[in-house]
């Protein structure tokens, strides 16, 4: 798909599981609704207006085909399930860009997943964000993250290396449940409060 220049932005649910779609020119329209390539499975390639400042909730819900996403530097949030069991997508570089929050469940499942930089920005990490990303093997918290939520990274079963960042207080229930192969835990000397099954199996 080729968007004309005049293209301000793509409404909520515009392309709602055009299963056919493979790749569209998304730098031109500043604006992308919620949901706007939900289930876009054959979605493989997309490109992003550099004064996008949010991914909202569902944009790339189960786009299964998605290799990689380069995130605009003005993107200051990504929402709810907004990359929801992308489970081709390679990696996520976040150092670039100004992100603060990664909401509720919003790479969930992405099974391929092999390289995550949260860079230093992030300030909140939502319940189930990361839950499932099997293939990663080092995750470094920002010292920037001051709330990590419920099961953000379980699941992680490659996850060798874990280094907590200093803005955290407590490890919630079952933040880091099911990383069955962590060798290696940094944890701060300000983290106070362990909460149930923080490292669960």
């Amino acid at each position: 798909v080729v968007l004309k220049e005049e293209t301000a932005g793509i409404a909520d649910y515009a392309f709602y599981q055009c299963t056919s779609l493979k790749g569209i020119n998304a730098d031109i329209p500043q604006f992308i609704g919620k949901g706007a390539f939900y289930g876009c499975d054959s979605l493989s390639t997309i490109s992003l207006n550099i004064n996008l400042k949010r991914i909202e909730d569902y944009t790339f819900y189960k786009c299964g085909s998605l290799f990689e996403v380069p995130l605009p530097s003005m993107v200051d949030s990504i929402g709810r399930s907004a990359f929801y069991k992308c489970s081709y997508l390679n990696s996520i570089n976040l150092s670039a860009c100004l992100v603060k929050t990664i909401d509720d469940y919003a790479f969930y499942g992405c099974k391929n997943m092999k390289k995550l930089d949260l860079g230093d920005d992030v300030e909140s990490i939502g319940d189930y964000a990361f839950y499932g990303c099997s293939k990663i093997s080092e995750i470094n918290v920002p010292d920037s993250v001051k709330y990590l939520g419920s099961r953000s990274f379980g699941k992680c079963t490659s996850l060798e290396t874990l280094t907590l960042g200093a803005g955290l207080d407590r490890i919630r229930t079952y933040t880091f449940n099911g990383c069955s192969a962590l060798k290696e835990l940094y944890i701060p000397a300000n983290i106070k409060t362990l909460e149930k099954g923080a490292f669960y199996k």
